[in-house]
């Protein structure tokens, strides 16, 4: 099955362009709002139906959007929108050749690196259309919490995105992360790291830890980044 159909049939849906946000999308929603939105260039990465570009472009209308996805389905509802440039791409093995090296403000990358199976080139083309002291912001799954170990401690597949047997999922996770990879694959990519949110509540609870805590116990990995 082509990845494309791959994603098609997991995430295909009438109810594209839904504004309801996951805690991740508000955490991250939060943040974005503390940043000068006014007349940018704003492009997010998705895999699903309802994302943060919605919101944001209801909010703030002067800028222009750009959205990269498999589904047709969202693609599709996406091109009936005003001030949406979608993009149909596999980001980890093609370029965004429709935009320009040091363009876009701002990248959303939420909860789509753990589905790309060239992770390295998805980020590397990122950082090559992000604008000079502009800002990435990215998440994933922290495969190895304590929660997650004790699962596979006992022989059980803790997340059903990682068992390609589940029927709804099929496994749709196909790369796992834990601190020290992500942070690795950033930083060849370019990027510097500003804030590690990884322990951090959806406004303004956020709490310092050290690494390997964060390693240890959040859910997800969360960073702003700047190139």
């Amino acid at each position: 099955m082509k990845i494309q159909e791959h994603y098609q049939k997991l995430y295909g849906s009438n109810t594209v362009g839904g504004t309801t946000m996951s805690i991740w999308q508000k955490r991250t929603y939060s943040d974005l709002l503390k940043e000068n939105l006014n007349n940018k260039k704003i492009l997010e990465v998705w895999v699903g139906t309802n994302g943060l570009i919605f919101t944001l472009r209801n909010q703030f209308p002067d800028n222009t959007y750009y959205w990269v996805d498999l589904s047709e389905d969202v693609l599709r509802h996406i091109a009936t929108l005003e001030n949406i440039q979608w993009i149909n791409r596999d980001l980890g093995s093609q370029k965004l050749d429709e935009i320009e090296a040091n363009s876009i403000d701002i990248i959303i990358f939420n909860e789509v690196i753990e589905h790309i199976f060239d992770c390295q080139y998805a980020l590397n083309e990122i950082f090559r259309i992000l604008k000079k002291w502009w800002k990435l912001f990215i998440s994933t799954h922290n495969t190895f919490n304590i929660f997650m170990r004790i699962y596979f401690l006992f022989g059980i597949i803790p997340n059903p995105s990682l068992d390609v047997s589940d029927e709804n999922t099929r496994g749709e996770h196909i790369r796992i992360f834990n601190q020290n990879t992500l942070l690795k694959l950033i930083k060849n990519a370019g990027f510097s790291i500003v804030l590690d949110k990884s322990w951090s509540g959806t406004n303004k609870n956020t709490f310092k830890v050290s690494p390997w805590i964060a390693n240890l116990l959040a859910r997800h990995f969360y960073f702003i980044c700047k190139k």
